[in-house]
């Protein structure tokens, strides 16, 4: 359930507020599955943004969010005795300044968070440069801090183990990114890398299921291309293209260097449809690269292509 209300406030501020609940339950039946107990999580919060225009090239903005969770059903509760709980409560603040002309746009913004035992920070810079022929250059640079997800710390999804033992990962980022848009097409390429410490990923636990861990020090980086095109309102089309390269640096001979798990190293999409929007026709295609399922590289999982 959701509901959202917008409006005008004093002194020009644009107001946007949303309050939200949900109700998640999981039962699990079948072979190997079916003694698992079912476990109810539930969701809901609220959370008030505000926009201020000052002057003609600068928008301050503001957001604030405070929620709660609460899981029912933990095998392993690492938070104590009862159900898992946790409060949490947010602000973020954004600047954003035109600059030459309204050709530049920096978006200097802060995001302080605590979530449940943990307190977060995540400053970020962002940057958009129009050039010339509809071109426009992106960039991103900062420092991000996510706490692990309830469905990551206490949620059994079927063969997706929860771990409670969990720590919030944090990491230094960059992104650039060069832009061409027209009335029919849309297309974009460019590159990321990021450092992490303690990042959150899945591994491979056998016998047949999947758990997240910590891994202390690691390296994730790459080139992604995105494009979309309208040559006419009853035909479209879209593709996608992402290199990953990512490498475990913790100083362990058995894993240093290797790829992370659960990372192809390619994933290509492709969509195109036809047809109004009450009768369409489409025809996708998903496809990846082989990839390893355990850090040592033991467990690998063939390349694939799925045609819907």
């Amino acid at each position: 359930m959701t509901l959202r209300l917008a409006g005008a406030g004093p002194g020009g501020v644009a107001l946007d507020a949303r309050v939200y609940g949900r109700r998640d339950g999981l039962a699990l039946s079948g072979s190997g599955w079916s003694t698992s107990a079912p476990q109810v999580q539930w969701v809901g919060g609220g959370e008030v943004e505000g926009r201020r225009r000052l002057g003609t090239r600068q928008t301050l903005s503001a957001l604030v969010s405070v929620g709660g969770e609460r899981v029912t059903g933990v095998e392993t509760n690492a938070a104590g005795e009862g159900e898992p709980t946790w409060l949490r409560a947010s602000v973020m603040a954004q600047d954003e300044v035109w600059l030459w002309d309204e050709r530049l746009l920096l978006a200097p913004s802060l995001r302080l968070e605590r979530a449940g035992p943990y307190t977060l920070a995540s400053p970020k810079l962002g940057a958009t440069l129009e050039l010339p022929a509809g071109l426009e250059l992106r960039a991103n640079v900062g420092r991000a801090h996510r706490a692990p997800s309830f469905l990551e710390l206490y949620v059994r999804q079927g063969t997706l183990l929860p771990n409670a033992g969990l720590r919030p990962e944090r990491a230094l980022y960059a992104d650039a990114a060069l832009v061409h848009r027209s009335d029919v097409s849309f297309a974009s390429v460019g590159g990321y890398v990021s450092r992490y410490e303690d990042l959150i990923s899945y591994e491979a636990y056998p016998p047949g299921a999947a758990r997240p861990y910590n891994f202390a020090d690691a390296r994730v980086g790459g080139l992604e291309a995105e494009g979309e095109w309208r040559p006419h309102p009853l035909v479209s089309g879209a593709l996608s293209y992402t290199l990953t390269v990512s490498a475990d640096l913790q100083r362990d001979g058995r894993f240093y260097l290797r790829e992370l798990p659960y990372r192809p190293r390619h994933k290509f999409f492709a969509r195109a449809l036809v047809g109004p929007r009450w009768l369409t026709g489409r025809v996708e295609l998903a496809a990846q690269s082989s990839h390893a399922l355990t850090r040592d590289g033991v467990l690998v999982l063939p390349g694939r292509a799925f045609v819907h």
